[in-house]
């Protein structure tokens, strides 16, 4: 596989994308300690959602990716929808969801992130509740 087409394959890690030479895959126990020690107070986009003063905001990420904003905001006590249109990389967000919940440093995180499979264009004006934040 290093003909430069890159597949999904399983990993000890999980599910990544690999080409063979370079892989890619979502993982959020690399962010924690971005969220350890008061450091989560700093992270801009967290101060960003809590300005608005909601104890616990239902955030819509609209371009979810790999999921680390959102991993973030989840951290901070926001509900967070991850919307993720291209069915690759929803896949390796889905495979971090799941092994976060199973986690226990991130476990809780994770319960508090709802992956939503597709364009949130057409999506997010029919979301009931609407969210706090998008």
């Amino acid at each position: 596989m290093t003909d430069g087409t890159a597949k999904l394959v399983t990993t000890d890690g999980g599910l990544a994308l690999s080409d063979g030479k370079n892989s890619v895959r979502g993982d959020f126990a690399r962010l924690l300690p971005r969220i350890r020690r008061g450091n989560l107070s700093r992270e801009l986009l967290v101060r960003a959602v809590k300005i608005k003063g909601i104890g616990e905001p239902l955030v819509a990420d609209a371009t979810a990716g790999l999921g680390e904003d959102s991993f973030l905001l989840a951290a901070a006590g926001c509900r967070v929808l991850l919307f993720e249109h291209d069915p690759v990389i929803a896949d390796l967000l889905s495979d971090a969801i799941e092994r976060a919940k199973r986690d226990p440093e991130t476990a809780e995180i994770a319960a508090r992130m709802t992956l939503i499979r597709g364009d949130s264009v057409p999506a997010l004006p029919l979301l009931d509740p609407r969210p706090d934040v998008v």
